[in-house]
């Protein structure tokens, strides 16, 4: 009867469970990556900021008719807060979907370095 029942759901509440741990990490983790990206760059008229960064500006959400996830927004808030110029390639360079590789630059760098140029992957599914 009712114990079988009883007993099936018990492993699906400890995943639910342990899914909910794992994000919970992940964010933490996120957080502490952009604390730390912040610190390291505050007061430092001299930043270029490059990479995969998995979120993208709102140019690139609103090429693509998407909304901000947290990410977004942090890399966002991490931009406007240190006056950071964004070298957008101005198209997805992830899947034909995202645009989550960057060039971030503060002004006196900016002054140095000229556009950025897209370039597709090296296989399918790379970064362009």
């Amino acid at each position: 009867g009712g114990k079988q029942g009883e007993d099936k759901c018990q492993p699906r509440k400890a995943d639910a469970r342990k899914k909910q741990e794992d994000a919970e990490q992940q964010q933490h983790e996120e957080d502490d990556m952009w604390g730390e990206i912040d610190d390291a760059i505050a007061g430092d008229d001299n930043v270029m900021m490059m990479g995969d960064m998995n979120a993208e500006m709102w140019e690139a959400l609103q090429r693509a008719g998407r909304k901000s996830g947290v990410q977004d927004r942090r890399l966002i808030e991490v931009a406007e807060r240190h006056r950071l110029t964004h070298m957008s390639v101005g198209r997805a360079t992830y899947r034909e979907t995202s645009e989550i590789d960057h060039i971030l630059v503060t002004t006196h760098i900016r002054q140095m370095v000229s556009e950025p140029e897209w370039r597709p992957g090296q296989r399918e599914g790379d970064h362009g």
